[in-house]
């Protein structure tokens, strides 16, 4: 026996949209919903100048795309 039942109500041409307890739910694609929008992550070199035990001077390469927003992570020692 299969283990999930044939289910022959799925809507042609459907989209999909996510509830708020993280399962999927088929809709019509025609139907407004909230959406969120995703964008590849861009990795790229920092310069870091004039370092003091409290300060130092960054600056980078703009991201493609026209990001206005960046993060930055340090690592290592």
């Amino acid at each position: 026996p299969p283990l999930i039942p044939p289910y022959d109500k799925y809507i042609e041409n459907s989209c999909v949209a996510m509830l708020t307890v993280g399962s999927w739910i088929e809709k019509h694609c025609e139907t407004k919903l909230p959406f969120i929008c995703y964008e590849d992550i861009f990795v790229g070199k920092v310069d870091v100048t004039n370092i003091t035990f409290q300060n130092a001077s960054l600056s980078w390469q703009r991201a493609p795309g026209g990001s206005i927003d960046y993060r930055v992570e340090v690592s290592g020692e």
